[in-house]
């Protein structure tokens, strides 16, 4: 059929119908015919648009600002507010972001501010165009954000309306977001970082830096750790605190190089503390028992323990002394119910843990140990808390009123004897009582009182083990090297010690009680009866050895027993023989 279009004409142009088979909208029809329609009214536009210009001039020089609407979003205040670090702009884009930011803040459209909880980053991207694209990252902002919840049209929704139409158009605002003006209530939330002022050094900022070099590189200020100066660890501890120092001496002159101080948790501050005042010495923290770990890991390094006396431990004391009361940093003492549970449990079945509470809260000897354990131990101690004195270090209260020792439970002598009949049940003996018993309970004297209790038990009396013979003494040999011993000491490990010695074979005369030590580097059989061969060719073959029952010995046995040579093994499972 014919097509007129313009001051184009066509005498005929082809259709096509598709009934059946894929869809002919993705193929260029026009193009393939040799066909193009061209859209005369966007030359009428740009023919038109220099005289609108010229009518409104102040509506094209800059952006537009809706005047009938300010957007003013709701803000969660669950969600608290974020400062986004900044992230550098690369070097090409910085005079770009200015001059655009400079551009916008003439216009009106931002505006300086010093102070807001939200900052966010800007993000630019290049136009096509070649200019700069500048956006703000409020991802982070949007989750704080309660969004308007307004159902938006569909495309099928939208097409219905293009029914009986005949011209079509585009409407696009120029950057039609920086058109729509925002709540002065609302704007902390579109901060971003921008760098508009010039940095300087004045005269004023030298000499305030060169004044600080001074002070920090001269006391009392910290010193540098150096690795060549002697170092010194000065440490102080009170009823709520320890402190420390660390200083090194350099120059001739002792630097401090750090200090650190922290409050006792709840639980520490019921350590014992030890006796207060001067101590005789600084050996008393070597052979404490709560040491010992420390003590280990220490000897990897060379030291020297002294003892510096309060008035002279100025800054260690004033560390631990300044803190009165655990400070809100530390965690709260979750563990005292915990540690309640592993003290009482095996001892539930004896006693109940109020019972335990009421009897320890009415011993006046508890009563007097506790206020020891709290504050201190005084010079003068009771005769009836000396035996509590001598493990003070590993004694600490629980549940207010009760005193343990490490993980076992101090009994008052009211519930000892029910204790010790709970834990004999069963008649287990004497060690195995007392293994029983020193993992879970303790009292002075609880070793002595399991002896008694299991001597004078009638059923353990039967039903164990009977009484060891009692050792006969051996015969005293009329003359030397009549009856002799034969034994082996090593292997022997140490600094001087050669390899080809690192065993001694022990020859002993029981008439003259003289030695013979031979050193050798292997105790076999054939080694030990080569050194029998030359002790026995100088000194004559005794009448009797006594020997134990190694392997190593039963050749030697053999060597023995000729003619005139009679040996005598020790009886198995008897060393005391």
């Amino acid at each position: 059929m014919p097509v007129h279009y313009g001051t184009r004409y066509l005498p005929s142009f082809g259709f096509h119908v598709a009934q059946e088979g894929a869809n002919l909208l993705d193929l260029d029809l026009f193009t393939g015919l040799g066909f193009s329609l061209r859209d005369e009214s966007g030359t009428a536009i740009l023919q038109v648009l220099p005289t609108v210009q010229q009518m409104w001039p102040a509506l094209f020089d800059s952006l537009g600002c809706l005047t009938t609407f300010t957007h003013w979003p709701l803000v969660d205040p669950a969600v608290a507010p974020v400062i986004q670090p900044l992230r550098r702009l690369p070097l090409a884009f910085r005079d770009g972001v200015a001059a655009e930011l400079t551009s916008l803040l003439e216009e009106g459209i931002i505006e300086p501010i010093n102070t807001v909880p939200w900052v966010s980053n800007l993000v630019v991207s290049k136009k096509k165009t070649g200019g700069l694209h500048i956006g703000v990252d409020l991802r982070r902002v949007n989750k704080a954000v309660i969004p308007d919840r307004y159902p938006l049209p569909t495309s099928e929704e939208l097409t219905t309306l293009f029914h009986g139409s005949k011209v079509f158009s585009k409407l696009d605002l120029h950057q039609g977001y920086l058109q729509v003006p925002l709540h002065p209530a609302s704007r902390d939330l579109t901060v971003f970082v921008g760098k508009d002022e010039p940095w300087g050094w004045s005269p004023a900022c030298a000499e305030a830096f060169c004044t600080l070099k001074a002070q920090l590189t001269t006391p009392p200020v910290l010193a540098h750790f150096n690795l060549s100066s002697s170092t010194l660890l000065t440490c102080d501890a009170s009823a709520a605190a320890v402190g420390v120092v660390l200083s090194q001496v350099q120059d001739g002159v002792e630097r401090p190089v750090t200090f650190a101080s922290r409050a006792l948790t709840p639980t520490e501050q019921r350590y014992s503390e030890g006796s207060p005042g001067p101590h005789n010495s600084a050996l008393d923290f070597r052979f404490r028992p709560q040491a010992t770990a420390t003590v280990i890991r220490l000897r990897q390094y060379y030291y020297d323990l002294t003892f510096t006396p309060e008035r002279d431990n100025v800054v260690a004391d004033l560390l631990s002394c300044s803190i009165k009361a655990p400070t809100p940093s530390i965690p709260s003492d979750d563990g005292e119910p915990a540690l309640i549970q592993t003290l009482y449990t095996p001892l539930q079945p004896a006693v109940s843990l109020e019972e335990l509470k009421a009897v320890s809260d009415k011993d006046p000897i508890l009563s007097t140990l506790r206020t020891f354990i709290r504050n201190g131990w005084l010079s003068h101690i009771p005769e009836e808390l000396k035996p509590f004195a001598r493990v003070k270090d590993e004694l600490s209260c629980w549940a207010d009123t009760c005193v343990s020792r490490g993980l076992c439970t101090v009994i008052q002598s009211a519930l000892r004897s029910r204790i010790l009949s709970m834990a004999h049940e069963g008649h287990l003996g004497i060690v195995k009582l007392k293994r029983r018993c020193c993992d879970l309970v303790w009292w002075p004297a609880i070793d002595r009182e399991i002896e008694g209790l299991v001597r004078d038990c009638s059923a353990c009396l039967l039903s164990g083990p009977p009484a060891p013979p009692p050792l006969q003494p051996l015969p005293w040999p009329s003359h030397p090297w009549e009856h002799v011993q034969l034994d082996i000491c090593g292997e022997i490990h140490g600094h001087g010690v050669p390899h080809h010695q690192c065993f001694l074979v022990v020859i002993y005369d029981l008439h003259s009680k003289w030695p013979e030590v031979v050193p050798v580097g292997t105790v076999t059989s054939h080694a030990i009866i080569r050194i029998l061969d030359g002790l026995f060719a100088r000194w004559g073959l005794p009448k009797a050895v006594t020997t134990d029952n190694g392997p190593n010995i039963r050749l030697v046995l053999r060597f023995s027993g000729q003619p005139g040579c009679q040996a005598y093994p020790n009886r198995i499972l008897q060393p005391t023989g």
